[in-house]
């Protein structure tokens, strides 16, 4: 219930009081001028009834009684409802006087619960704000974790290119040395053997060797963000064997999570036209398999002055 539906309405009090006061202030004119008019017949009256050997004073209730005129009942009568009504005006006056005073005890009240009132609106909204400032809060909290997970699995990848790249360059390191290495006999048989010159015999009792194949089964593949081919192929070490046989060295990587048939196919080039062809395959490739193998060439009486290496079937 709303402090204002329990105020009691206290009225004006000076427009009922003149009735009451013109009718006391009519009764008191009246009971003055009985007095003024009738005190002598009162006072011989008096004298009249009571009897001569009683004492002025001493005069018992019922002769005092009897004694006074209707003149002056009717002012006794008047005095006393003129003393009851002041009673009760003053009664009333009280009652007035207290209601005020719970009046104000209201008022007060009605503002002390007005002020809880706003300072509970106040509560609220710095609670609704609190509310959405931790809710800001916690959407940052969740948005950087997140940029460190995206962060982390960065620098995975990162670290994997890096070791993708470092083993890349070893490669090649590798690949130039083996081909300044393989250029020295190169040149000695370029300059030794000439399409001319007559080779020494091939011995009857040689026989062609077979590949020799080094396998190192699978292995967990790098983390990459960009597509690769299935497999990737390298050759090198372009020499021959002590068989007298040309041979070239092929290394063959898988770069797919399954296993796949590969075949490797190389020529033996003289001016860029084949001389002779050696194969090694088809053979199965495990996920992340290397796979190492010498294939044989034509023998060294053939002019071979490169190799060029591909996978069949791919």
């Amino acid at each position: 219930m709303p402090p204002n539906s329990r105020r009691r309405s206290v009225p004006d009090p000076f427009p009922r009081r003149w009735p009451k006061i013109t009718l006391i202030a009519a009764c008191l004119a009246v009971a003055a001028a009985g007095w003024w008019f009738y005190g002598d017949d009162v006072e011989r009256l008096g004298d009249e009834t009571i009897p001569p050997d009683v004492r002025a004073g001493e005069a018992p209730a019922q002769l005092e009684q009897a004694a006074k005129p209707a003149e002056l009942k009717q002012a006794e009568w008047l005095s006393t409802a003129y003393r009851e009504e002041l009673e009760k005006e003053r009664r009333r006056n009280t009652e007035l006087a207290q209601d005020h005073q719970l009046l104000a005890q209201e008022r007060e009240r009605s503002k002390g619960l007005e002020q809880q009132l706003i300072a509970r609106q106040n509560d609220q909204q710095l609670l609704a704000q609190e509310r959405e400032r931790s809710k800001g809060l916690e959407e940052q909290l969740a948005a950087r974790q997140n940029d460190q997970q995206v962060l982390a699995q960065e620098r995975e990848r990162i670290k994997g290119l890096e070791q993708q790249l470092a083993a890349r360059q070893n490669d090649q390191q590798v690949l130039a040395q083996e081909r300044e290495r393989n250029r020295g006999p190169q040149q000695q048989q370029l300059a030794a053997l000439q399409p001319s010159q007559e080779l020494p015999a091939q011995p009857e009792a040689t026989i062609k060797p077979q590949p020799t194949v080094r396998r190192t089964g699978p292995r967990p593949l790098p983390k990459v963000t960009q597509p690769m081919p299935p497999f990737t192929l390298q050759a090198s070490d372009l020499t021959h064997n002590p068989a007298r046989y040309w041979q070239v060295t092929v290394t063959l990587v898988s770069n797919t999570p399954r296993a796949l048939d590969a075949q490797v196919r190389c020529s033996f080039l003289n001016a860029e036209r084949s001389v002779a062809e050696a194969s090694f395959g088809p053979t199965t490739v495990a996920p992340g398999e290397q796979i190492s193998a010498d294939l044989i060439g034509p023998p060294i009486s053939a002019y071979v002055v490169s190799t060029t290496c591909r996978l069949v079937g791919q």
